[in-house]
């Protein structure tokens, strides 16, 4: 099947400031991920402590994809990604100026919540921009890895030279010139009934059918996997590598650094996969090469189990644009920003709780039990996908 996608020179506008937009939040969340040993000794605090403040955050960033989806609705893409993008901006500052842990927790959450107002937004733009959701919601998703692949080599920089505070005020700059660029480029969406109130758009018994759609349902305990295992190695695995493989931290952070090399041009092959040969299929595939990048790198022993561990975990770690493809797909073009919203922010509020659950395990057990169960999980979840693509079941 040949699938054409349109080269239009302000649908090309649209996707690539939605990219660099998710590129400005991911930088913010992520760059905190190799100041962590920095972070903990300034505080004081344990890797569960940490975990928290950074599950917090991701739970956050979740929460607030279904407000980001209505109020697309209701104002229009364009003034909602505006908001997450110099929000992000400004709430860095609160991250870096932190006195005391508990202001740095309130801080690191309200970074979150500001940054997830784009995602929901983002993705109705471009699925009312673009015909082949997969593609374009793949190249979007290009945004998080890219803000992986600078965040942890500046902000790891500029922490050991400077400490994490300093490292921690480079996501505003990131954020003011995509501002200006998106406010520039992308016009705004007149958009159905404007004086409608909010709480009037929400049609609470569609809602509620589709958190009563088994498919739906079905795509939302992917999504919580998926995010889960997501985050849990976004988070630790620097530490990871440090703590349990003895790698020296210069080292884990060029690992982790080629991990986000590789899953740019993921976000794309996969998504255009999906397209090809269907999202079940697709999914299956991430979850099993998940379980087996996480058993890599765990028994890891050598320079190639290494090599491959990182990439069987990019290709896991891809799996974000097929499930909301998954989503998007079911709902109406008219309301796809609400509609969207709630089942995105229920599967991130839930799998947020990985960066929380995986340092407790930490701290309780070993890195080597922590990291086995997001093996075991990732396993469990592509035989479920497998099952239902093999027998038809219709979820």
């Amino acid at each position: 099947m040949k699938i054409e996608y349109t080269s239009d020179t302000y649908k090309t506008s649209v996707l690539l400031l939605c990219t660099l937009a998710f590129f400005v939040t991911a930088f913010g969340r992520l760059a905190l991920s190799p100041l962590v040993p920095l972070i903990t000794t300034d505080f004081g605090i344990s890797n569960a402590e940490i975990g928290i403040a950074l599950s917090g955050m991701w739970a956050a960033y979740s929460f607030t994809q279904f407000p980001s989806g209505l109020l697309a609705d209701q104002y229009g893409e364009r003034s909602v990604i505006l908001a997450a993008l110099a929000g992000t901006g400004m709430t860095s500052l609160v991250v870096a100026f932190a006195p005391v842990y508990v202001v740095f927790l309130i801080g690191t959450v309200l970074l979150g919540a500001v940054g997830g107002l784009h995602y929901s937004a983002a993705t109705a733009l471009l699925s009312r921009t673009y015909d082949n959701t997969g593609m374009a919601i793949g190249v979007h998703n290009m945004g998080m890895p890219a803000g992986g692949l600078i965040a942890p080599v500046v902000a790891s920089w500029v922490g050991i030279r400077y400490g994490w505070r300093p490292a921690s005020v480079l996501v505003l700059v990131t954020a003011v010139p995509i501002v200006l660029a998106f406010a520039w480029k992308i016009q705004s969406r007149e958009t159905t009934r404007p004086k409608e109130p909010l709480r009037e758009k929400i049609d609470r018994d569609r809602l509620s059918r589709i958190l009563m759609t088994p498919s739906i349902v079905f795509t939302i305990c992917i999504g919580i996997v998926s995010m889960f295992v997501a985050i849990g190695l976004f988070t630790f695995v620097p530490t990871f590598l440090v703590e349990h493989s003895g790698y020296s931290t210069a080292v884990a952070g060029a690992i982790f650094t080629a991990f986000f090399v590789v899953l740019i041009p993921l976000q794309v092959v996969v998504g255009h996969f999906a397209d090809l040969y269907g999202e079940d299929v697709t999914l299956a595939s991430c979850f099993f090469a998940s379980w087996g990048g996480v058993l890599l790198l765990t028994l890891e022993s050598g320079l190639l189990s290494l090599v491959v561990a990182i990439l069987l975990l990019a290709i896991g770690s891809s799996s974000v644009p097929v499930i909301d493809s998954r989503l998007v797909n079911s709902f109406a073009t008219d309301n796809v920003g609400t509609e969207f919203g709630l089942p995105r922010m229920i599967y991130g509020v839930i799998g947020g709780t990985g960066a929380s659950v995986v340092g407790a395990l930490a701290d309780f057990f070993t890195w080597g039990v922590s990291f086995g169960f997001l093996a075991g999980i990732s396993l469990v979840v592509g035989v479920v996908i497998s099952a239902n693509e093999l027998f038809s079941l219709g979820y």
